[in-house]
């Protein structure tokens, strides 16, 4: 059985008054500086945006010629609420 704070009746109602009174939140993200200057929405199936630059030089090989950019991600609007 799940913790009470688990719980979706209650948790989706925080979410959505959190939102209400502080805003969207910023998210920091990294990238490719290549596919940022370049590809960054034209590129078929999207970007990855890494949530720290140890995964992005993982997974990225070309990153130490490319170089690396720090982005920011905001939520400018809700489409889909979903079912929370």
């Amino acid at each position: 059985m799940r913790p009470f704070f688990w719980n979706r009746r209650v948790i989706g109602p925080l979410y959505r008054l959190r939102y209400k009174m502080f805003g969207p939140q910023a998210r920091v993200g990294y990238m490719c500086q290549v596919d940022f200057d370049h590809e960054i929405g034209c590129a078929l199936g999207g970007n990855t945006i890494y949530p720290d630059i140890e995964d992005l030089r993982e997974n990225r090989k070309c990153v130490d010629e490319c170089g690396i950019v720090e982005v920011k991600i905001i939520r400018t609007k809700v489409i889909d609420k979903g079912t929370i």
